[in-house]
């Protein structure tokens, strides 16, 4: 009989969490587990329409919110549509033009839809439909971006929905719209259950998938009056109908994927008889414009994800986006989504904008909320959320203008927020005693503005009678035990465009360090996915333990060496060479780049990852030992001998491009180690 190792058995398990759906995280179901790590989901999307309208470039859009560093988008399946002045919008996704709607149906050759075009015969199915739809949820997993399919909605819009009898040949039930999504639907409930199953096996392969039954199912059909109200019975019914079908379907397939519900606006509590019931299959609870995070705050304790995830009915610049986001997160929330009107057809890259032609509806266009989610998604990466509760006894004292929250991993760790008011009161902290390292954040940017080292009281507690100044809200973030040398992760004050390679396998928006074996490690410069381009500056000195002071980068990024660059920018300067820029395509052969790290004697091993495309050639030179690297189209590892000699404000090694056309060259995982190799 074979034997397998417990490490065999590591191994086993360890791929196999990397093969799964995204899912609840087994040791904390309030947040998810994607590709084998705790993730927390935050967005900043277009109106849903990037499968359903064939003009939206959902590649570019895809590759700008994963550069700009953000992991989730929705999309409608095909069952709804809209049309230019829906919801007050002069512009919208969802609104494709006249008769360019892809459905999952086939046309018929009867003319009459009423967005334009031939009615539909949802007896056969539209080919270049699915193959969108697949190329889509394709580009999002390599991208490593998960996307709530959202298989129904109706709203207002009953009048344009192909299952609407006006809209097919297939004679399907005449029904008012509000009994769309019940079991009282005639005919109708075949063909969606037809069209749910077919999405379900479509899609069964992709990992970066929550099936979301239902998006507002109580728009015009509340169980109660008030903004506040779930659907009403007879759509629960459905909705638990509709799970049962996946559920079942699901169990044939090879895969099993988390089902959501979009709940009620704001808050409401969820009965506990309905979670036995209604939404015994369901493990993600939607909630839009909830801007107090009362859906988190009242049912925290149900023991799954909690989600934001459309905002909205709000002015269409404010901080207030950012703020709902910061507030919902830091109160125990999973997700969080701006609705984004920025991306446009056109401007899939973000820079758009969408009148709003009345006031009954408006939403954000302010084209800085998106990098505002990447730097609250920064922060969230950095911290051990999945280990972490919310508590409302962190704050011991603030003012009555201030509102906040916070998580905690008792005598470990502490992430807070503060939004409103000002400095100019006391605060009052309570920890368990010890000592901590203290981080001071400004949330719009995610750059540490102050840091602390503190000891509390013997009772655990810390009082402020001045803290730094902020604008409109604030972060905290609070460690026990740094190790010397030891780098804590900052984050950037630019807005960078990212870079990403998902097909060397390596995600640089995880901090997946690998160091070398046998090296003492004098300090670690923590990289990952920033494409670094001009007029980007940015350092922050940390006072280290033994009074070594070091610059090292903000954020987590992959440093894109480009000749053109002559800036600082955290620790790494780029010499201007007389060249012409890579992205201008330059003849010159040779190009240099300096990275300038003002430091003490470096005596060991120089140490990091680097990508080239295979047969590319650099030659690493400086204050190291002389080598060539040669590309793979893989992430390579090279560790190379220092020079034994002190050193301050000197270049410390650079690459010369050895090709016959410039080639740009990515480095991660930056080490530099006292103490030698052993032979």
């Amino acid at each position: 009989m074979r034997k397998i190792s417990v490490l065999g058995l590591l191994i086993l398990l360890m791929n196999n969490l990397h093969a799964q759906p995204v899912s609840l995280h087994p040791v904390n179901q309030h947040y998810f587990l994607f590709k084998g790590k705790p993730t927390v989901l935050v967005a900043s999307t277009e109106h849903y329409g990037s499968v359903v309208n064939p003009d939206f470039n959902f590649v570019k859009y895809l590759e700008t919110i994963r550069g700009i560093g953000l992991n989730h988008t929705r999309m409608w399946c095909g069952d709804y549509i809209e049309v230019i002045g829906d919801f007050c919008m002069g512009s919208n996704t969802s609104a494709p033009l006249s008769g360019k709607f892809l459905a999952p149906w086939a046309r018929s050759n009867e003319p009459g839809f009423a967005a334009g075009g031939n009615k539909f015969d949802l007896d056969k199915w539209n080919p270049d439909y699915f193959t969108r739809l697949h190329a889509f949820i394709k580009k999002g997993e390599e991208q490593g971006i998960v996307v709530e399919v959202m298989l129904f909605f109706v709203g207002p819009n009953w009048k344009l929905l192909p299952m609407n009898p006006a809209n097919n040949i297939n004679n399907t039930t005449n029904i008012p719209g509000i009994d769309y999504l019940t079991l009282n639907n005639g005919n109708i409930l075949d063909y969606q259950k037809k069209f749910c199953l077919k999405i379900i096996n479509e899609l069964n392969q992709y990992d970066n998938i929550i099936f979301n039954i239902a998006n507002e199912p109580w728009f015009n059909n509340q169980e109660h009056p008030g903004f506040a109200s779930p659907a009403r019975k007879e759509t629960k019914e459905w909705i638990q109908q509709v799970s049962e079908w996946i559920v079942n379907e699901e169990k044939k397939l090879p895969k099993q994927h988390i089902l959501s519900v979009d709940y009620s606006n704001e808050g409401s509590k969820i009965p506990e008889t309905e979670l036995q019931t209604y939404w015994k299959n369901i493990s993600v609870f939607n909630h839009h414009y909830d801007k107090e995070a009362e859906s988190v705050k009242l049912n925290y304790g149900i023991k799954r994800a909690l989600s934001f995830n459309e905002t909205g009915i709000l002015p269409v610049s404010t901080p207030l986006y950012r703020i709902q986001g910061w507030q919902y997160l830091m109160s125990g929330g999973a997700l969080y989504n701006h609705l984004d009107f920025s991306f446009q057809v056109g401007h899939e890259d973000g820079n758009g904008t969408s009148e709003f032609i009345c006031n009954t509806y408006k939403a954000g266009t302010d084209k800085n909320i998106k990098y505002e989610m990447a730097s609250l998604l920064r922060f969230f990466n950095s911290i051990d959320f999945v280990n972490m509760r919310p508590t409302d006894q962190f704050f011991t004292y603030y003012w009555g203008n201030q509102t906040v929250c916070a998580l905690e991993n008792p005598g470990k760790e502490y992430a807070a927020y503060i939004h409103g008011g000002s400095n100019e009161g006391a605060l009052g902290i309570q920890l368990l005693p010890g000592s901590y390292e203290m981080f001071w954040i400004t949330p719009s940017k995610g750059n540490i503005i102050q840091r602390d080292e503190l000891k509390t009281t013997p009772e655990g507690t810390l009082w402020f009678g001045k803290y730094p100044q902020y604008n409109e809200d604030l972060a905290i973030l609070i460690k026990n035990q740094v190790p010397a040398y030891d780098v804590f992760p900052v984050f950037t004050e630019r807005k960078f465009s990212s870079y990403w390679k998902p097909e060397t396998g390596w995600n640089p928006f995880t901090n997946d360090v690998k160091p070398v074996s046998d090296l003492t490690p004098l300090f670690h410069v923590y990289t990952g996915g920033i494409n670094t381009g001009e007029n980007e500056t940015g350092k922050i000195d940390l006072q280290f333990k033994g009074d070594k002071q070091i610059s090292v980068p903000e954020g987590k990024y992959c440093l894109k060496f480009s000749p053109k660059a002559k800036v600082s920018i955290a620790g790494v300067t780029y010499k201007d060479s007389k060249t012409i820029s890579v992205r201008e395509h330059g003849s010159s052969k040779y190009e240099e780049y300096i990275c300038d790290f003002s430091t003490y004697q470096y005596c060991g091993k120089f140490h990091f990852k680097y990508w080239l495309p295979v047969g590319a050639k650099y030659k690493v030179m400086g204050k190291v030992d002389e080598v060539e690297i040669t590309g793979t189209g893989k992430w390579e590892t090279v560790v190379i001998n220092l020079q034994k000699e002190l050193f301050t404000h000197h270049t410390l090694f650079w690459l010369e491009n050895k090709n016959d056309t410039p080639v740009d060259i990515y480095i991660d995982d930056v080490f530099f180690f006292k103490g030698v190799l052993a032979e």
